[in-house]
């Protein structure tokens, strides 16, 4: 081969390779996300085609993961969420599942993405005064649901249903007496029906996303980023559910073995003498599936439901309550359980807050020696 040719090739290839790389990178797949039956407000189908709460979620994680969105119908497949991210047929399952759920090896779960109560149901007129000694039939759609009532109404006996609308009609001709579902479900089940909600909280339930184990990382990350969407969309979908269940779940669940900052209440700033036991002072409860805060400043206490909460920066959360709001931080390596000191430059001296006598001079909220 002469001089010639081979200069030649040299420039095909050098041009060649110019190309390929100018040229756009493929597209990414579509990420298959699995779902099955009639979980409204979740998902259900509406004119043949999904929709819900988790049809936006799964719309909403494509869009992070930089794929467009295909919806897989498992009952098409005839498998379980584990099988077919296992077979390879998903790239995730979106398909009410919870956190007591174990999957095969190669399947993991989520961060939860949803908290909601397992709540139960009866006729208009049925009475129940203790759900932990009712001996009737509760109908449940799930082992889940079948575990927790096992474990909180030991003395019922659960009976799985093949659909939401047979546990209704199971329900409304009296071969059961109660329905057991989480409180989304349970709220859409009984609309228009003479059923009503009965009893306390059975448990929490955690909704998840079931992964292929090498993919748990990414779509963690991508879930957290999400968050404010997520927000967005259970508003939209379970407007009746108040407080926004999930964030205030997990910051209860991630308190930090460290001291409790109140940084702002009723709009004034909060001038912290000392408080033993500051951190037990301030708590949040759950009456009826909707969340409340239980907190004690100085001499006056709050107790009112939780709207909405936001996350100002890492440890440091805005709480919106009954019109009301308050900020908390959370401050790591302080001692736990107590306020301690502190000083400011205060009418031209430096003093602690326990020598300013009037708190209406200083335009703030005392905390002082609460037992």
């Amino acid at each position: 081969m002469n001089i010639r040719v081979l200069s030649l090739l040299s420039v095909f290839a050098v041009g060649l390779a110019a190309l390929l790389a100018a040229a756009p990178a493929a597209a990414k797949p579509p990420l298959r996300v699995a779902l099955s039956g009639d979980a409204m407000p979740l998902h259900g189908k509406k004119g043949g085609s999904f929709e819900g709460f988790e049809v936006d979620l799964a719309q909403e994680l494509a869009r992070k993961l930089g794929r467009k969105i295909e919806l897989v119908d498992l009952a098409a497949l005839d498998k379980g969420s584990f099988d077919a991210i296992k077979d390879g047929d998903v790239d995730c399952s979106i398909n009410s599942i919870t956190d007591v759920d174990a999957p095969p090896e190669g399947v993991a779960l989520t961060a939860p993405y949803m908290v909601l109560p397992y709540r139960v149901a009866a006729k208009k007129g049925t009475k129940v005064d203790d759900l932990a000694t009712f001996e009737g039939k509760v109908a449940v759609l799930d082992r889940a649901t079948r575990d927790v009532v096992k474990a909180k109404m030991p003395k019922a006996t659960a009976v799985p249903q093949r659909s939401q609308k047979d546990a209704v009609l199971a329900l409304m001709r009296g071969k059961i007496d109660l329905l057991a579902m989480d409180s989304a479900r349970l709220k859409v089940a009984i609309k228009d029906t003479s059923m009503k909600m009965v009893g306390n909280e059975l448990e929490d339930a955690r909704l998840v996303i079931a992964v292929p184990s090498a993919e748990l990382e990414r779509f963690d990350k991508a879930l957290a980023a999400i968050e404010p969407k997520i927000k967005k969309l259970r508003r939209k979908w379970m407007p009746e559910l108040g407080a926004a269940t999930v964030e205030i779940a997990r910051l209860v669940e991630a308190l930090p073995p460290a001291w409790v900052e109140l940084e702002r209440f009723k709009g004034k700033q909060v001038v912290p003498v000392y408080c033993e036991s500051a951190t037990g002072r301030i708590s949040f409860v759950k009456r009826e599936g909707v969340w409340f805060l239980e907190l004690v400043v100085g001499l006056e206490s709050v107790d009112g439901k939780i709207e909405d909460i936001e996350l100002i920066k890492p440890n440091h959360y805005k709480i919106v309550y009954t019109g009301q709001n308050i900020e908390l931080k959370y401050k790591a390596g302080a001692k736990t359980g107590q306020w301690g000191k502190s000083s400011e430059f205060w009418k031209g001296k430096w003093k602690t807050f326990a020598d300013a006598q009037f708190e209406e001079e200083y335009g703030g909220v005392r905390v002082e020696k609460c037992k």
